[in-house]
């Protein structure tokens, strides 16, 4: 439960740096899986984060992703819809539709390191 709420502390600091300009989140969610711990099911409001600015959120996850009904729980957004997809291909389509070649290699890059231990 710590690491989620250093997580979304951070999460929280960088939405606040970005002032006013738009920006999106893109989150590799493939084999996260959902804490199942006393203190986390008794979390029943909604993290308050200044999401006015982002224009869109898309989820990668996998068979093996137990997101615990976090978007239902936690996600309400009217200014988009958020993606959640099992393929990297869709992921990459709906996160990179926009981007300049230079910028969907960096996403497809960091996509593909699966080095990094994402949930920790």
């Amino acid at each position: 439960m710590g690491i989620n709420i250093r997580y979304l502390s951070e999460l929280a600091e960088i939405l606040a740096e970005r002032k006013g300009k738009t920006f999106r989140l893109l989150v590799d969610m493939r084999d996260w899986q959902a804490p199942n711990t006393p203190s986390a099911k008794r979390i029943k409001a909604a993290f308050q984060l200044d999401r006015r600015n982002q224009h869109n959120e898309v989820w990668l996850q996998n068979d093996a992703t137990d997101d615990g009904g976090i978007a239902d729980k936690f996600f309400n957004m009217p200014n988009f819809k958020l993606k959640i997809v099992n393929s990297v291909q869709q992921f990459l389509e709906y996160a990179c539709a926009k981007d300049s070649d230079e910028v969907k290699s960096y996403i497809a890059d960091w996509v593909a390191d699966t080095s990094i231990d994402k949930q920790n």
